[in-house]
């Protein structure tokens, strides 16, 4: 059976800067902080019977050309709102589903999506631990 895999990272981070002169609907709302959570590609291969054939690798896995947001909140960073956004995050990845692309020659490739935690900081990762 062949098969194609995307494997890819993603995590979470917040920062905190000056507030801008931004116009918020919601008062309460500023931009001095924001946490956000971002999804880069690492690679795409096909698997065909016993060996691994890479399509596409991600040149720079630590840059930021390929990295995507997947959500952005106007938050402080806090041990909770990390906690929150992981478990956000794998139970979208839980309802991933794989994708079948039909060729012209008959060919079907089913594609499935393999996304891995990576902590962009080592405190947050202890804090976590520390909670459990």
């Amino acid at each position: 059976m062949e098969y194609v895999e995307l494997i890819t990272k993603w995590g979470c981070d917040g920062s905190q800067q000056s507030q801008f002169q931004q116009t918020f609907f919601d008062i309460s709302s500023d931009d001095s902080n924001i946490f956000q959570s971002s999804l880069v590609p690492l690679r795409l291969q096909v698997n065909m019977r016993s060996h691994k054939n890479i399509l596409w690798q991600n040149p720079t896995p630590s840059s930021t050309r390929f990295c995507r947001p997947i959500r952005i909140r106007f938050l402080h960073e806090t041990v909770n709102i990390t906690k929150e956004e992981i478990k956000y995050i794998k139970d979208q990845a839980k309802d991933l589903r794989k994708a079948e692309i039909p060729t012209s020659n008959g060919v079907i490739y089913v594609i499935l999506y393999y996304p891995r935690w990576s902590m962009p900081k080592y405190a947050i990762q202890l804090q976590i631990q520390s909670l459990r």
